[in-house]
């Protein structure tokens, strides 16, 4: 459902790779404060808020659609659930009112969260087409990067807004949407009344989209790496890691089946790789400067 130590530090790194990038292009170093641990256990919080939204949204139709899993089948109860979240929100709300120093951010992510959880009381037109949830949903994540970056701003004073930040935020947005386009697609004689990407698009363009968000992405990235410096070994890792990826999708295009269909697991394997490469070269290359005191 929300497994705790993965979902940790996937918000880690997701949290301190934007936190860092920003201090690298301001030449500062690299600091692990309190602040910015309760904004990156806000991160997982929130999360966890929309993983708890999820399960409540679909109560009813997975009865009948996925029978098996645990708040369906009775293993989970919905009270539990409800519990669980107004913690989260309790917790949440804690953190940013008395640490981070981001509380405006916080409340434009969190409302938009809640916006979210009631379909943007558009419920009967955006449950119904994956492409409306992924327009209306998705953003999301930029609204994440946002909130690490007025995280960053509230400890640093003497930051100025600059044009440069606007793409560094979509460097940290672009790998999920790539993931959440590749998840839904399948070969056309495996279509069925499950909606998907390639159901909308048709398997060719339905590949190609993420394929282009996956080169986007490289693309600012290098742009990014080069003129801060990265070693070589990074922009050789993260090339070879683009390369493999994209030929995966390249062979569905080519010879789509179940098989070749399976691009999540690339995807993911990809997004691991900058995340855990981008992190070990920022903090192994830089140094860490621990403020917890």
């Amino acid at each position: 459902m929300y497994p705790p130590v993965p979902s940790l530090l996937i918000s880690l790194f997701s949290f301190y790779n934007l936190y860092f990038f920003v201090a690298v292009l301001r030449g500062e170093s690299l600091g692990v404060n309190r602040a910015s641990l309760a904004g990156a256990f806000t991160i997982f919080l929130f999360l966890l808020f929309l993983r708890i939204s999820d399960e409540l949204k679909d109560a009813e139709s997975d009865k009948v659609l996925f029978p098996h899993r645990l708040v369906p089948s009775g293993q989970v109860l919905l009270s539990d659930l409800k519990l669980l979240m107004g913690l989260t929100i309790a917790l949440m709300l804690g953190l940013n009112l008395f640490v981070t120093g981001a509380l405006w951010a916080f409340l434009i992510l969190f409302g938009f969260g809640l916006l979210m959880l009631n379909y943007f009381f558009l419920r009967g037109l955006i449950s119904k087409s994956l492409l409306l949830a992924l327009i209306s949903h998705n953003p999301s994540v930029l609204l994440m990067n946002l909130y690490i970056l007025a995280v960053y701003v509230a400890g640093h004073p003497n930051f100025h807004w600059r044009s440069e930040y606007l793409p560094l935020l979509l460097i940290f947005w672009l790998p999920g949407l790539a993931w959440e386009l590749s998840r839904k697609l399948k070969a056309p004689q495996d279509e069925n009344e499950y909606e998907t990407y390639s159901r909308i698009f048709g398997y060719r363009l339905g590949a190609f989209l993420p394929m282009l968000v996956i080169s986007l992405h490289y693309c600012l990235l290098m742009s990014f790496i080069l003129r801060a410096a990265f070693s070589p070994w990074f922009v050789l890792g993260m090339t070879l890691a683009v390369v493999v990826v994209l030929s995966f999708f390249f062979l569905f295009i080519l010879r789509p089946s179940s098989k070749t269909a399976r691009l999540k697991p690339f995807m993911e394997g990809y997004m691991l790789i900058n995340a855990l490469g981008l992190l070990l070269e920022l903090v192994v290359r830089r140094g860490l400067i621990w403020q917890i005191l």
